[in-house]
């Protein structure tokens, strides 16, 4: 009987917090405030749509896999990988909002403040945000580990998810780079959405579970290519939602990604198909924190109306199509064949 990918998440939330609970009780901390440190992170990992740990399932049942109970701890590395990702994000992006509630470094700030202890809350609550988010790459190579299959299995999928770790720093760096220069074209920005979100919430986790259950390369190159072009076209689909996403469906604030002067895909297509007076108005705007409702609303008419928000939504279109093609080209079963098509749908058509 095939597990489903309901099941598959529950599994991997309960194994999260059993693995964290564990680790912490070996660490046999007494003092509260660590324990509260401690804490957030496994209130982190206990949110999220547990989408990367699904993709090791599908990669695991496209290459044939039968009981998943061995995935488990796989999937549950993706999600702590992930924990790791989105900690670090927010501090660099000065987000104080994730998931509709405090962000980490926001969290830990306001924990200073309320005990009143010495220093800057600021600056304690960011580096206990980056020693949490390492904290959770530690765990997510110790869970990756743990993984319960032979030393084949794993030699196929552990190169992967290396590299996997190593594309996501470099992604998270050319993107404050970009930033930093105050420049980009179309090609760096699909780089930074290929590098810093592509590969690590799709191909990578979907490469891994099937590497972990076939050597079959016609089998991997299929997820391999369905990855790279639903990676994209879902980091697409967060540029758009970055700009129009309603808050209280995504639980960020409107238009962050201005304010933050990210040079996303869609932004520099606005930048270049927009008049020049609006595309001014828009690269003035970009990065200020000062950006109202009304001026936000004001810069998604110029997106919008300058022809971006169309072409990013047709690169989307085409970046689906491709992978579609790639699935159905690929020694892959068919009811998984499904389920792929399915999620390709869930990633590059949600509101969160």
């Amino acid at each position: 009987m095939t597990t489903s990918g309901e099941t598959f998440r529950a599994e991997v939330a309960q194994h999260l917090q059993q693995f964290v609970a564990e680790h912490v009780a070996k660490l046999e901390v007494t003092d509260a405030d660590v324990s509260d440190w401690f804490a957030t992170l496994a209130d982190f990992v206990s949110g999220g749509k547990r989408t990367r740990a699904e993709l090791v399932l599908l990669g695991w049942r496209a290459g044939a896999g039968q009981d998943p109970a061995p995935i488990v701890s796989t999937g549950a590395a993706m999600e702590m990988l992930q924990a790791c990702a989105l900690i670090h994000d927010d501090l660099i992006d000065r987000s104080d909002v994730r998931r509709g509630h405090p962000s980490v470094h926001r969290r830990m700030a306001s924990a200073h403040t309320n005990r009143r202890w010495l220093g800057d809350p600021e600056l304690f609550g960011g580096a206990a945000a980056v020693l949490l988010g390492d904290l959770a790459l530690c765990w997510s190579d110790e869970l990756f580990s743990s993984t319960r299959l032979t030393e084949a299995a794993l030699g196929r999928a552990r190169p992967v998810f290396e590299v996997m770790k190593s594309e996501l720093v470099a992604g998270q760096y050319l993107d404050i780079l970009v930033q930093a220069r105050g420049e980009a074209d179309l090609d760096t920005a699909l780089q930074v959405a290929e590098y810093k979100s592509g590969h690590y919430s799709v191909r990578r986790p979907l490469e891994i579970g099937a590497r972990l259950a076939t050597s079959d390369e016609a089998v991997i190159l299929g997820c391999e290519r369905y990855g790279d072009e639903v990676g994209v076209a879902f980091q697409l689909r967060d540029d758009i939602l970055g700009v129009f996403g309603d808050p209280a469906v995504t639980g960020k604030p409107a238009g962050d990604d201005l304010r933050e002067g990210k040079r996303t895909a869609l932004v520099v297509q606005a930048l270049e198909l927009a008049a020049p007076r609006d595309a001014a108005r828009l690269e003035q705007a970009l990065g200020s924190d000062a950006l109202s409702p009304d001026r936000i609303k004001e810069l998604r008419h110029v997106i919008q109306d300058c022809g971006a928000l169309d072409a990013v939504e047709a690169m989307i279109d085409d970046r689906v199509g491709v992978a579609l093609d790639a699935l159905a080209q690929a020694p892959i079963p068919e009811d998984v064949t499904r389920d792929l098509v399915a999620m390709a749908t869930r990633l590059t058509s949600r509101a969160t």
